[in-house]
């Protein structure tokens, strides 16, 4: 099974593992940093991070990876907005060029 699974999914299950399973939270954070680093553009990790981070009362470094996974998510909002606004010019001048 690990032949199929991605980076991306290895990480995931690694971190739930630390979580879920040991419950070494600081093997997870490691993991977690990991994940951001190979994956900057991935939300999850930062997420997660906040979350951890919070529970081990580290609310400056919780606070941090919470703007992060914010900032990624209104760039991410903000770029299905450009592409939903192009696709609707796009329909529109079809739909248009059809009368």
């Amino acid at each position: 099974m690990r032949a199929r699974t991605s980076e991306r999914e290895k990480f995931y299950i690694t971190s739930i593992y630390h979580d879920c399973v040991t419950g070494e939270i600081e093997q997870d954070i490691e993991t977690l940093k990991i994940w951001a680093q190979t994956y900057p553009r991935d939300v999850y990790p930062h997420n997660t991070l906040a979350m951890r981070y919070h529970c081990l009362g580290l609310y400056e470094e919780s606070a941090s990876e919470a703007r992060e996974a914010d900032e990624f998510t209104q760039r991410a909002l903000a770029l299905a907005e450009q592409r939903s606004l192009r696709e609707a010019a796009a329909s529109f001048l079809v739909d248009s060029a059809a009368r």
